[in-house]
């Protein structure tokens, strides 16, 4: 399940920072914004690894599926499978 983001300034992080941590141990993740500065997100590190992994299945998904879009790799599994059923596998 997927928290909500909490914003908050760069000041209101400074000023409140232990509880932000425990915010971030909860589940929160919390965006820090800074006048001039892009945003930078705050997220527990479980969450972290979780996202790492999620975005390598990801990636392998996308190679299959481009290794399974290529004709010939189609070709060979097609033919491949036509000799299973015909028991020759």
């Amino acid at each position: 399940m997927i928290q909500k983001d909490e914003i908050r300034s760069a000041s209101e992080v400074r000023n409140h920072w232990a509880e932000i941590l425990d915010e971030v141990e909860r589940g929160a993740m919390v965006t820090i914004t800074r006048r001039e500065h892009g945003p930078a997100t705050i997220i527990d590190r479980r969450r972290l690894l979780a996202l790492l992994e999620r975005q390598e299945e990801l990636e392998e998904l996308v190679e299959v599926y481009e290794m399974l879009s290529d004709p010939e790799v189609k070709e060979v599994l097609e033919a491949a499978e036509a000799q299973i059923e015909r028991g020759e596998g």
